[in-house]
């Protein structure tokens, strides 16, 4: 998986999956995630629909 965007404060990340199919996932433990794969995934589509899930939990819409 690529990683596109990162946020520290929440470990929140875009990852590419596959072409135009990016998933918006939260880790607890980037270590944990990097050798297991262990994560929440929080949204899932295209990038500006993952772009836009983020600005929407952000301003605390979701």
């Amino acid at each position: 998986m690529e990683e596109i965007f990162k946020w520290e404060p929440e470990m929140i990340k875009v990852v590419n999956l596959q072409d135009e199919t990016y998933q918006v996932i939260e880790i607890d433990d980037e270590d944990d995630f990097y050798s297991n794969g262990y994560c929440n995934i929080l949204h899932q589509g295209g990038l500006a629909d993952c772009e836009a899930y983020i600005r929407l939990k952000e301003r605390g819409y979701l």
